[in-house]
């Protein structure tokens, strides 16, 4: 199976019964992405955080940035009937200069519109070949409304540099990330699927879309001689690798099959946001 950019093999080699045990507790999960544990207000040089991210959500996103690798069916059913992505994106575009969770989203929006469909969701053998389409990306243009949440966050950033203020923390992460979309709508194994959501859209989005991709985008890119084709930008530190490795603990936990151990969990002081 070929790995979405900037992503190795061996995270596709999980244990299916780590999966199976991490699926119901997806919901306790997703609900410390609602309800992370108190912390006192953060005040910034850019205003005051409440909550900030903290340590727990931020190691929460990297979880679900790592079972997405695995491209498992069940799991990807769960985190679309929690919604768990539309709460990750929320995060991404509320905590605008946490450089941190804007990696782990960029990996994750990479990884979504770069694998095929989950091996259970390809429909059954007939007379022609078998449709192919990935739930994830489904869930993302239509009950994410991606293409809309991006052209919006690029006009308010744009806005904002017009009256003075400062260009938003993850605008360079937003670029690769638009970039991705265009890049796997002409090459990549969902292009079809892709183009067809697009189409999709209400008229007045889609046209958006055109412009800002025609227009924004591209002066974007031409600035900062970005090639679509290549994404080896999407990276992380050895910190944030997603990779499935052993994490050297010897007892028996499901996370520690994605590199977690339960002090990452507990908030601490040193994170931004």
């Amino acid at each position: 199976m070929d790995c979405p950019p900037g992503m190795s093999h061996p995270s596709f080699s999980v244990n299916h019964s780590i999966l199976e045990a991490v699926r119901p507790r997806l919901k306790d999960f997703h609900q410390l992405l609602l309800e992370p544990p108190k912390a006192n207000l953060m005040k910034t040089t850019w205003g005051v955080l409440d909550p900030p991210v903290g340590n727990t959500r931020l190691n929460v996103v990297r979880l679900v940035a790592s079972l997405l690798q695995s491209n498992t069916h069940s799991i990807n059913t769960e985190l679309i009937n929690l919604n768990t992505l539309g709460i990750i994106l929320d995060m991404y575009f509320k905590y605008i200069w946490n450089n941190f969770l804007h990696i782990q989203v960029e990996i994750c929006t990479a990884m979504i519109l770069a694998m095929p469909p989950a091996p259970t969701e390809i429909q059954p053998d007939t007379e022609q070949d078998p449709a192919r389409e990935s739930i994830l990306i489904k869930h993302l243009f239509q009950k994410c409304q991606f293409i809309q949440r991006i052209v919006e966050a690029w006009s308010s950033n744009e806005k904002d540099q017009a009256e003075g203020g400062r260009r938003r923390g993850y605008m360079g992460h937003l670029t690769r990330i638009a970039n991705s979309i265009v890049h796997n709508c002409d090459k990549g194994p969902n292009g079809p699927q892709i183009q067809q959501l697009i189409s999709e859209l209400p008229a007045e989005d889609r046209d958006k879309w055109e412009a800002f991709i025609s227009g924004q985008l591209s002066d974007t890119n031409k600035r900062n001689t970005v090639d679509l084709v290549n994404t080896h930008h999407i990276h992380s530190s050895s910190d944030d690798e997603v990779d499935f490795k052993d994490s050297g603990f010897h007892q028996d936990s499901s996370l520690q099959q994605f590199g977690f151990n339960d002090e990452e969990f507990a908030d601490q002081d040193d994170v931004v946001e």
